[in-house]
């Protein structure tokens, strides 16, 4: 059993060298105990910058290309930034042809409001 006083220094010393959370909880099992022992084991390694720096690197997941379309608007992305601090969003479409964006503010993401500010993308 180890004092509330010297926990954080016992949990440094196994995070020690940044071995990850299996490594540091094994460290500790084999010497010490205490209630939760787990739990703050697991948050100091995920919090440590080091630990994230030597973990194992997990590729990003593969991005389906998508082809470019003959022509411009069949097909875009639409999207809604926000809120920001004024409560406002922005609604930004992109045409995938030309790259082409439209942005405008809107006070309100109700369907009637953001099919509004479609309309008159659309319309141009």
């Amino acid at each position: 059993m180890v004092p509330r006083k010297l926990r954080r220094t016992v949990l440094d010393l196994a995070h020690e060298g940044h071995q990850g959370i299996v490594k540091t909880k094994e460290h500790l099992r084999s010497k010490v105990w205490w209630l939760g022992i787990d739990k703050e084991a697991e948050k100091k390694c995920r919090e440590c910058f080091g630990c994230q720096m030597v973990s194992k690197h997990v590729p990003p997941l593969h991005i389906k290309q998508t082809r470019l379309p003959e022509r411009a608007w069949p097909e875009i992305v639409v999207n809604l930034l926000g809120p920001f601090r004024t409560g406002k969003h922005l609604p930004v479409v992109v045409d995938y042809f030309s790259r082409w964006m439209e942005v405008d503010m809107l006070h309100s993401t109700t369907s009637a409001a953001v099919l509004k500010c479609l309309d008159s993308y659309f319309a141009r």
